[in-house]
């Protein structure tokens, strides 16, 4: 059997906890730091800040965000959408998601010298979305650790903390 290989989980509750979205403060957190912090994954602080909101803000997973052209925006709809076609879908159907507001204006101003068929946003390639994610969480946690203003003790239970912030 193929899958008798396959070590199996060791405690399936610790195992799933580890992972959970990230809260509302968190997700600042991430998209100030990486909007500031240099190239990753040739992409800019500014563009993957861009693409974290994007992404949280949509629930778009990173294989439709990839596939996404700018002709699939309708910034100025009101309200502005934007449209994921079937294929690229989970459940196969085409998709339309509303946007908000602010995001919409940010990708308008994004989009401005792009032509209708250029790729919307830029991503890495498959392989290497989650290690770009990860530096990025790594350099957020790491400013938050290191906030300036916080007393010794709140510092040490930051550094020792499994989730941020608290």
């Amino acid at each position: 059997m193929p899958m008798a290989v396959l070590a199996g989980v060791d405690n399936a509750e610790v195992d799933s906890e580890s992972r959970r979205p990230l809260s509302v403060e968190e997700m600042s957190r991430l998209l100030e730091t990486a909007a500031a912090a240099g190239l990753i994954e040739g992409l800019t602080g500014d563009e993957r800040a861009l693409l974290y909101r994007f992404a949280f803000e949509t629930g778009l997973r990173p294989n439709q965000i990839r596939n996404l052209k700018v002709s699939d925006f309708d910034v100025d709809g009101d309200p502005p959408t934007v449209s994921t076609h079937a294929m690229y879908v989970k459940r196969r159907r085409h998709y339309v998601q509303i946007l908000r507001p602010s995001l919409a204006a940010d990708l308008r101003e994004r989009f401005t010298a792009k032509v209708p068929a250029a790729a919307a946003l830029k991503l890495p390639s498959k392989y290497h979305v989650a290690e770009m994610l990860r530096k990025d969480l790594a350099a957020a946690r790491a400013a938050w650790v290191a906030e300036k203003g916080i007393r010794d003790e709140e510092r040490e239970k930051r550094r020792g903390a499994t989730s941020w912030p608290t």
